[in-house]
């Protein structure tokens, strides 16, 4: 889906405000992520989430997303920069919970499919890039359609219609 520079805009100071929020919070990232890196993440992880929101028809609750609630109606959204990466799913991840991917290249952002924590916890899928802590990175092709997204039919009336 094409953003307009409005949307893009939004959606990035709101990972701003984030980023800001946990810094002054005193939150630590868990994940390995460079302190030079943090923002670009926060906002990248915005931009998820509004394309997930617009996606879904609902409008983006961005203010009470804050650490240790799901991101988006009930779903966790794992944003990555590249519509090539693949979806990341931490061991301590909660294994009830539904992953879904959304990538952002400038102003294009996709949902490529979702996941069960317990499903993307594979062994054949754990890595550890980077010197950065392990995760599991579940190929796109490896994904549940978003037809198939348990719950699609409070957005979208059908799982049919998406």
């Amino acid at each position: 889906m094409i953003l307009t520079q409005e949307e893009l805009d939004f959606a990035r100071q709101v990972g701003i405000n984030r980023n800001k929020y946990a810094k002054a919070n005193g939150f630590k990232n868990r994940h390995g992520i460079p302190v030079s890196k943090e923002l670009e993440y926060d906002i990248v992880g915005a931009i998820g989430e509004f394309v997930l929101c617009r996606y879904l028809h609902i409008e983006w609750d961005h203010e009470s997303n804050l650490y240790g609630k799901h991101d988006v109606a009930g779903y966790e959204v794992r944003t990555a920069s590249g519509h090539r990466l693949k979806l990341i799913v931490r061991p301590d991840d909660d294994s009830d919970s539904i992953f879904v991917l959304v990538t952002v290249e400038g102003n294009t952002g996709r949902i490529h499919g979702w996941l069960y924590g317990h499903e993307a916890k594979q062994l054949k899928w754990l890595d550890a890039p980077n010197d950065r802590p392990a995760a599991y990175f579940v190929p796109r092709f490896s994904l549940n359609s978003m037809y198939k997204l348990p719950g699609i039919e409070r957005f979208h009336g059908s799982k049919q219609v998406v």
